[in-house]
């Protein structure tokens, strides 16, 4: 596969990775380069950050409300049946696959530089950055997407991702 490039075409784009790979990261950058919103999943996940969840048909709804616009860019981890509308209607997803030993370095930076959580969340977040991968197999719904997939697995790679976007 060649470096990862998005078309100027490309309005909708899903942001697809693990724990501190990147994803809020490279949604930013990208919502600012293309003059495109972009939506947190865990905003319609959550009712409250982190804390209580909202159910499968209340985050459904949200997601088709900002699937119906034009144009958008969503981030997160999820590839469960609820995401399936805003993987149908992307016109590309980035998927972030940074090496483990990447995302552990990310995870303990963010995690403790910051003083975010506490231990038993970190050991929470780290158990899932290993299974992550396990998870996007499971679920199968990322599999049917496969022609849409932008893999990214470096920082050089999402350098010219960026430098690539002609505005």
């Amino acid at each position: 596969m060649g470096l990862p490039k998005i078309s100027n075409a490309a309005s909708r784009i899903y942001i697809l990775g693990g724990p501190a790979s990147g994803k809020t990261h490279l949604a930013s950058q990208l919502s600012k380069k293309l003059n495109i919103r972009h939506h947190d999943l865990d905003d319609l996940a959550f009712e409250t950050k982190y804390s209580k969840k909202r159910d499968y048909l209340e985050r459904e709804k949200l997601l088709e409300k900002i699937c119906a616009n034009k144009s958008w860019i969503i981030e997160g981890s999820y590839a469960r049946e609820w995401v399936h509308t805003a993987f149908s209607k992307s016109d590309v997803i980035i998927f972030l696959d940074f090496p483990i030993s990447t995302i552990i370095a990310r995870l303990i930076a963010r995690e403790f530089g910051r003083r975010r959580s506490g231990l038993k969340d970190f050991l929470l977040l780290l158990k899932y950055a290993f299974t992550y991968k396990q998870y996007l197999k499971e679920d199968g719904i990322f599999e049917q997407y496969q022609n849409k997939v932008n893999r990214i697995s470096s920082k050089a790679e999402i350098d010219h991702l960026l430098a690539s976007i002609n505005i």
